[in-house]
Order: structure tokens, then sequence, then C-alpha cells
């Protein structure tokens, strides 16, 4: 997400915060959030291939086929990229390796023009194409959400943070609202709709006027629960159970742009609130009931599972999360801004083989000079 945008949400939401009860049923609300929380927290580790595309307006995108690997803090991804279309587009068949250990990463790029290039002790990944996956399940602490980008905040971590739930019906629809009483959270909020065993088929990622229920409705004319930006929407199917663990094997997401002028509509409005000191729900109110969605900048993002190498749950070692790096590789130290070169082997690490085989032979013949003769055929 560029900066103006996220500039632009923030600015949208820095007014006062009042407490209010939520329209529909609270105490189910409370009890289907639990029971979300509960599913997401029985998600130990990962590891899994899936195919994956992303469009971006006008004319860009990118199909790769992603291996996978999470457990606790440590990240692993490879992705081969099967093809792309757009301006500047790299080559077909380039390969991206990207992994978390003790909070830092490391990326291994191959490309058939370029070589092979690697960079440690990143702060961030360099291209994420993960985030719908972990968007699901990845929880981020509350002391680090107000300074984490808006369209990282998935369903665990704004599901976690202080806030109202309530359950509503709506067209045959269960979807489960929530509303936060957080300021670090900066009004990002979801709107979760539920299906069988109250699995989750869809989150939207919405922002809503940060005052009580009550003084919003005073000025909506459609209900309450739609009066929000809309910033993306996920889409959850194909559920399959793994380990006792139900898991969607398909992803779809759809992230939303408004357009200039309906984001300036009602600035006279903020004005004349402002300059009278009243409260600023009216604006707030009529500006997200009246926000129009530029379809030709809607982004998407899909990814499909390939079932059978779906593992939940079994103990990944530090190792698998380890870059193999290529001798030779030239590699950037982000930390230091060095730049290095993975060595050549040594003699020993060339000849591993036969230094094992030497020692074990000099244990079957006696750890002593006449023992290594012998069995090296030496008078």
């Amino acid at each position: 997400m560029n900066l103006p945008a996220k500039a632009m949400i923030i600015f949208f939401l820095l007014f006062p915060v009042a407490n209010a009860e939520l329209p529909g049923d609270l105490s189910a609300g409370e009890q289907i959030r639990q029971e979300i929380l509960d599913w997401l927290d029985s998600i130990k580790s990962l590891q899994f291939k899936f195919r994956y595309r992303f469009d971006v307006p006008p004319d860009f995108w990118k199909d790769l086929e992603i291996e996978y690997r999470w457990q606790n803090d440590m990240v692993y991804y490879e992705s081969l990229l099967l093809g792309i279309g757009g301006p500047g587009t790299e080559p077909v068949g380039t390969v991206l390796t990207e992994a978390r250990v003790d909070g830092k990463w490391s990326v291994l790029a191959h490309q058939s023009q370029a070589g092979v290039t690697g960079e440690v002790n990143r702060e961030r990944s360099v291209i994420s194409y993960t985030n719908l996956i972990e968007l699901l399940f990845n929880k981020i602490p509350l002391n680090e959400v107000a300074s984490t980008s808006p369209d990282e905040l998935g369903l665990h971590t704004i599901l976690s943070v202080p806030g109202k739930t309530a359950l509503i019906e709506k067209g045959g629809q269960r979807i489960l609202i929530y509303w936060s009483d957080s300021e670090a959270l900066q009004g990002i909020a979801v709107n979760v709709h539920l299906g069988k065993r109250n699995l989750v088929t869809r989150v939207d990622y919405v922002v809503r006027p940060f005052y009580s229920p009550e003084e919003v409705q005073q000025w909506a004319t459609v209900d309450i629960h739609e009066v929000v930006q809309k910033w993306s929407s996920v889409v959850f199917s194909d559920y399959r159970q793994f380990n006792g663990i139900w898991f969607p094997c398909s992803m779809k997401q759809t992230e939303y742009s408004p357009t200039l002028e309906s984001r300036l509509q009602y600035s006279s409005l903020k004005a004349n609130a402002r300059r009278d000191n009243r409260s600023l729900c009216e604006y707030y109110v009529k500006l997200y009931e009246g926000l129009v969605y530029d379809e030709r900048k809607a982004r998407t993002y899909e990814a499909s599972i390939d079932f059978g190498t779906m593992r939940i749950n079994e103990i990944l070692a530090r190792s698998d999360f380890e870059i193999d790096i290529p001798r030779g590789t030239g590699v950037v130290n982000q930390e230091t801004d060095e730049i290095f070169y993975v060595g050549q082997a040594t003699w020993l690490e060339r000849h591993a083989d036969l230094v094992i085989i030497l020692i074990a032979l000099g244990i079957l013949g006696g750890i002593t000079v006449a023992g290594w003769r012998y069995w090296l055929g030496k008078p």
C-alpha cells in the first residue's frame, strides 16, 4: 500500500472515542469470537506448496508456485515465477527465497540474467508473497500494532485487541461484527462471515467511525454495520481437515480504492464542524456512506494450496528455515553494508567422505601409526 493511502486512513480516524453497546447478539458474538481465536491459536506450524497470482491494474500480473513454512517467529518461502505480464517484467523462472530466523530476514535471488545474489540481516522481507495467508493466522503483539502498516493487521491480530463483538443475521448470512476500542488499532475492524461449524468464509477489513453506535445511528441512512470504509475483503473456501484442524485451501483477496471525488465530496461539512467545534460524526458517517470504489484500481490476490503437501503442527527444525546459499555468492549484510562472498569448500569439506572412512578405519585398526599405515597400505 502506498504512503498517501495510509496517511488518508490515519487522517480519517483522528477523532474522539465514545463507548456504547452494539446492536445484535453480543453474547453469541463474543462466544464465536473466542471460537475463532481458539481455532487460530491451535495452528502452531504450517508447511505446504501453493499457487499464487496477483493482478495490479491496469495490466500487471504474476503467477508463482511457492513452497511455504511457518512456525512461531520463523518463516521460509521459496517462489518460482511461472508467468508475468506488464512493463519491466522479470524473467520467467526467477526463484526468490526468503527466510526469517531470530527476527532477521535473509534473501536469495536466482535470475537467469543477473545470476545469484543474496542479502542477510534485513529488517523486513523484500516482497512477501505469503501475506494473504498470514493475514489469517499471524498475530502481532498489541504493543506493535500502532507501528504496523494497516494492511498487515490480520484477523487474529484484530480480534485479539480490546473491542466489541456482536452476531447479526442478514439475508440468511450470519456475520460477526467487531468494533475496536483500541486507539492503537486506529479504527481498523472486521465483518466476519460464517459458514457451517462457524468456519470463516469471508473477512471484510473495514474502517468504522470511531464513535458510539448510538451516535452513528443518528446520522446513518443505512444499517450502521454498513457505515464503513472498505479496506479489503478475503474469501476463504475449500476447507479441508488436516491433523484434526480445518484449514481453507483457497483464498482470494480484493483491495479497494475509493475515488478521489467521493473522498472530497463532504470536505465543507468537515470544515464547518471544526469551525463550530462540533462533533465530526456526521461528516464521517456521510463520507463512509458516500464512498465510491474504483473497480479499475481494485487489486486481487489468490492462493490455491496443494492440499496433498499440507502439514499442520508437525515440529520443524531451525534448519528448515535457514537458506542454503551457494558458494561463491555475493551477499550484502544490511546491518553493516558490507559485501562478502560465501567461501569455497575447504580440503576437508571436499573430502569429507574420505575423512569419515579414514576415521572409521583408524578405529578398526587401532588409533596408532601402525594401524593407519596398515589400512593405507604403507610399509
